[in-house]
């Protein structure tokens, strides 16, 4: 298709919008000296990451590094395209990368004792076609903002919630 008619077709008929918009952003808060959040997008496979190392403890931004990465590496595009469309093979393939994640920051820690008791919370979210797929642990929370305003679709697990 020549310039000209291509100009005139997406003057016409503009690309849609996709229909995931992510973004992130993590602040140090008034508390602590560094910042231990960590955020990951990976828009190929629609997958979404947040971890926030565990307060007090030793090396929490590293671990939430970590699991992050970790957790990222586990979903290769072989693995993306294979699961999708399949709810019980995304949940199973949420929970594995979960568990090599903690097995990752656990293999990390055992090695230094500058980070033994490292530790993060860790949500990921994958949306599969009209399906929104969460898996969590700790306190780091998914929302959904929309139409309806902004809904928390996770619940903590700590002991005050």
């Amino acid at each position: 298709m020549n310039s000209f008619f291509h100009k005139l077709i997406t003057s016409i008929f503009p690309a849609p919008d996709p229909a995931v918009k992510a973004a992130g952003e993590t602040d140090i808060g008034r508390v602590r000296q560094h910042n231990e959040d960590y955020f990951s997008i990976h828009s190929a496979c629609n997958l979404f990451i947040v971890a926030d190392g565990m307060g007090g403890h030793n090396a929490g931004e590293i671990a939430s590094r970590k699991a992050a990465e970790s957790l990222a590496a586990y979903f290769s595009a072989c693995l993306c395209k294979k699961i999708r469309g399949n709810r019980e093979e995304i949940h199973h393939a949420l929970v594995s990368s979960f568990h090599h994640a903690n097995d990752k920051i656990m293999e990390m820690a055992s090695l230094s004792e500058s980070l033994e008791g490292m530790g993060s919370t860790l949500l990921a979210c994958l949306i599969d076609n009209d399906t929104l797929h969460t898996c969590h642990v700790g306190d780091s929370r998914c929302y959904v903002c929309g139409r309806d305003g902004i809904v928390r679709l996770t619940r903590d697990h700590s002991f005050i919630e």
